[in-house]
Order: structure tokens, then sequence, then C-alpha cells
């Protein structure tokens, strides 16, 4: 079975799957990809890259909950003429109005193993481990209702009397494995899965409440993720992509179509009129697309790529009975990401003319 066929396969099944969930993963995922699986850590051509996302959850309802993301990763050391090392750090917060707020540090490295002499097909491995820290103010947190909540009534537990760890904090250990393949000139791919949530700590490391003193494991996150990317002619670029996560009993799915417009030149002719279009493969790209997370949120994307720089712009429209929580409100993202290149100029000896007699 080739990788073609290999792939819609994959994308068939899921799409038979029936999955809905809430879920706080980043609606741009591929722009995150060290938070998304850490294989992709120094998964790309350059000296280094950085970037990163932030999400406002329900804009309209001032500060309720919001994540900034930041990310850092390089390809650091070659290995067999092929294959090669990458490195790199990950860092974002969950801040759940003003009174809970949850950080992620974690520093990751992959193993890049070249399938082929032309580094078309790459298999990664990669490995994360950091620190998830919680802290709470009390302060503020004596407003909140914590536990069982009723909407209807406006009931549940109040959380003021309670006996806190604060800060709390625990080890995280994820690990992930991706495929990337150039199928031909105009047809890439790449699929991978994670896992996430590897370790077993004492709950008391970990729980805001002193009194829960059971030995727990954070529940383990399962990903899986995919993007197929196809050159339709010169200027218009295809890319759909899927993201499928399980925690525990709950599952969620993320299908999106982006297109890409390539703003080529076109050659100018004696007569002064337009000719075919110029290859460029620095060319801008504008993409645009549409995205759905199953039973819960429509996503509208938008995105500006040129040489090394990508941004890109997200909004979730909430359809599911969430949308009277939040007034309708959905979740905003605005992404980035840079590749820097630094490449040293070749050393040329000198050459020393000798006169002839």
């Amino acid at each position: 079975m080739n990788l073609y066929r290999l792939f819609t396969l994959v994308l068939t099944l899921f799409f038979c799957i029936s999955i809905s969930a809430q879920d706080r993963h980043f609606t741009q995922f591929n722009l995150s990809p060290l938070t998304l699986n850490p294989a992709f850590t120094g998964a790309f051509e350059g000296t280094a890259r950085i970037g990163g996302i932030f999400r406002d959850q329900s804009p309209g309802l001032g500060n309720l909950y919001n994540t900034p993301s930041f990310y850092i990763d390089a390809p650091i050391l070659n290995v067999r003429k092929r294959d090669w090392l990458g490195v790199g750090g990950s860092f974002y917060s969950d801040n759940a109005g003003d009174f809970l707020s949850t950080n992620f540090f974690h520093i990751a490295a992959a193993y890049h193993l070249a399938l082929d002499k032309k580094r078309k097909n790459v298999l990664s491995l990669g490995v994360s481990g950091g620190s998830i820290n919680q802290r709470f103010d009390e302060t503020n947190g004596t407003q909140a209702i914590w536990g069982d909540y009723d909407p209807s009534s406006g009931a549940g537990q109040g959380i003021e009397g309670l006996s806190f760890v604060n800060p709390a904090s625990m080890l995280d250990i994820n690990a992930g494995i991706l495929l990337k393949a150039q199928m031909n000139k105009a047809t890439n791919i790449n699929i991978g899965f994670s896992i996430n949530h590897l370790w077993k700590v004492d709950s008391t490391n970990i729980s805001l409440f002193q009194d829960e003193i059971e030995n727990i494991k954070l529940p383990t996150l399962f990903s899986f993720h995919g993007e197929y990317n196809v050159d339709l002619n010169k200027q218009w670029i295809m890319s759909p992509s899927f993201l499928f996560q399980r925690v525990a009993n709950h599952n969620e799915g993320v299908i999106q179509v982006l297109l890409g417009y390539r703003l080529l030149k076109r050659e100018i002719r004696k007569n002064g009129k337009k000719g075919k279009l110029l290859k460029d493969p620095e060319a801008p790209i504008v993409r645009f697309g549409l995205g759905y997370r199953l039973g819960d949120a429509a996503q509208v994307l938008l995105g500006y790529h040129w040489k090394s720089f990508k941004v890109g712009f997200a909004y979730d429209l909430t359809l599911s009975g969430l949308a009277d929580a939040n007034s309708g409100n959905g979740a905003f993202e605005i992404g980035a990401s840079y590749i820097i290149k630094v490449f040293k100029k070749p050393q040329v000896d000198p050459v020393i003319l000798c006169p002839k007699f």
C-alpha cells in the first residue's frame, strides 16, 4: 500500500468515528507544532524556528479564559549524513479568570530518520518533559463557583474555607511519532501520533486541595493528526487536515480545509501585454478556509505565508449548548512562526597568479 492510499484510508476511518467533546487545544494546531507532537521538534530546514499563539476564549465577556503560548526549536546535529537531531522548548499558560492559572514548560528532543537519500520521507521520534504548575488566587477565588454547577439555578459548591496546596506542581512526560513524506513535486503529507501525561505522580503534589491524598495519574491524552498539501495548479493550494484526541472517556475531532493562493507575477511582453505566470517558490501565499470541531464549533481560518514567515488568525463560533453560557461568543486566536536561516558563506581559497617569463 503506497502512502497516498494509506492517507486516504486514515481519513476515511476518521470521518466514520462519532465523537463529541470540548477541549482546550489550539484551533490552529498546525501553528503550534511542539504542543501538538514533540516529534515536530527540529523538523524543518533552517537554523532555528520561533513562534507562538494567543487564544482568547469568549473575548466579548472579558478576561474569562486565555492561553498564551511560545516555542523555539532547532535542528542541531547531523547524524549518519542524512539523519539529524532537533531540540527545543515550549511554554504555555491557561488562565481562568483572575483566580486560577496553569503553566506548562517543556523541553523537547526528536530524532529524524531519513528513509531515502534525498530526505523526501522522514520518520521522526520525539519526547518532551517538563513541569506543570498551578497557582490559585484565594482572594479572587472566593468569588468563584467550584465543583458541580447547575446553570438553571446557579447552585454550586463554593470554595471559601477550603485548604489549598498553592502553588501546586507536577512532572509531565510526553512522546510522539511523525511521518513526513514528499510524494511528488506537488504533494506532501504529514501524519503523527502522540501520547501526553505518561508520568505517575502523587496527587498531594498536584492537587489544589490538601484533603485529596490518593495516588492518581493525570489522564493520558492521545492525539492523532495529519495534514495533506497538494498544488492544484501554479497558484492554488489545498490543505485538508484533521486532529483526533482522546482523554479519559472524552473524545474530540477537528476537520479543516484551507485553500492557499500564490501571489505570482506575470511576465511583461514587448508589446506591453501580460504573459504567463512566472514561477516563484518564495511568492507570498494567502490562506483561508473553514473547520469544524465535531459537535461543538465552526471555525474560520485566515493566514499569510511569505518565505519563512507565517501568520494566522482563527475564530471559533460555538454551535453547541455552550453558546447559551458564553452568550454566543466563541474564541479568537492569532499565531505566528518564523524560521531563521543563517548559512555560512563558503570560504574560497585565494588564487595567486604567477606571471610567466
